[in-house]
């Protein structure tokens, strides 16, 4: 949470979150604009009271269609992913499937995606677990454990590579259906000159987990919390 935020939890000034955040009491973030985000947790603690999560490990997997080669396909898929994870001794707490392209987000058409998302921002997961990239998104997978990473969830892949015969022609299927749903019929047609390679930028650090606002409950006014708070000064 921002600063002005934290000093209205606590009720108290700027200057006295600033001093709990340099004795160590209440966690910080500093965004690469340059503003300090002081942790949820931290701060709900100084108050005695603490964010409510759970740990899920939850899977995901999904196929392209439903005929019965997509249900012996996606049988396979599940067991590949609850196999792995009884291996390594994770236990399964949920497994979410979508039966629909890779190349479609909708809530109509990936159900199941949209609820891991719900999940996730309601802090209920810690770890996702999938197949492959291309079983969350075929083009611009890098934004899903990305934007989970602000939840403190992490996206665990087990194979890096497509290298399932049925996912490879799932693939195709889905390219040719992105070039026709733009108009292309050959690619040399376009007669489009290539673009020039960006000039290579610092890079940035990601700035973490980010913890929702707490939203569920409002605080109670409690008349003795200016005088517990000039205590813990």
């Amino acid at each position: 949470m921002k600063v002005r935020e934290a000093m209205s939890v606590l009720k108290c000034s700027y200057s006295t979150v600033r001093r709990y955040a340099y004795r160590g009491r209440i966690r910080t973030t500093k965004m690469p604009n340059g503003e300090i985000i002081y942790w949820d947790d931290d701060v709900y603690a100084m108050l005695g009271k603490k964010i409510q999560r759970e740990n899920w490990t939850v899977a995901y997997t999904r196929v392209a269609g439903t005929t019965e080669s997509d249900r012996g396909t996606m049988q396979r898929q599940q067991q590949r992913v609850l196999d792995w994870c009884l291996q390594r001794g994770l236990r399964v707490d949920r497994l979410y499937d979508d039966w629909a392209p890779a190349t479609v987000f909708g809530l109509d058409q990936r159900p199941g995606l949209h609820e891991l998302i719900q999940d996730v921002i309601r802090k209920k997961v810690s770890v996702i677990v999938v197949e492959t990239p291309d079983r969350l998104a075929r083009v611009g997978w890098e934004l899903f454990p990305a934007l989970f990473k602000y939840y403190g969830v992490e996206v665990v892949v087990i194979n890096g590579a497509i290298q399932v015969p049925e996912y490879r022609a799932e693939q195709e299927k889905d390219l040719a259906n992105l070039l026709l749903r733009a108009g292309v019929d050959r690619l040399d047609s376009l007669g489009a000159e290539l673009l020039p390679i960006p000039k290579r930028r610092e890079k940035r650090k990601h700035p973490g987990k980010i913890v929702p606002d707490w939203e569920d409950k409002p605080v109670s006014e409690d008349p003795a919390g200016d005088r517990n708070l000039s205590e813990l000064m």
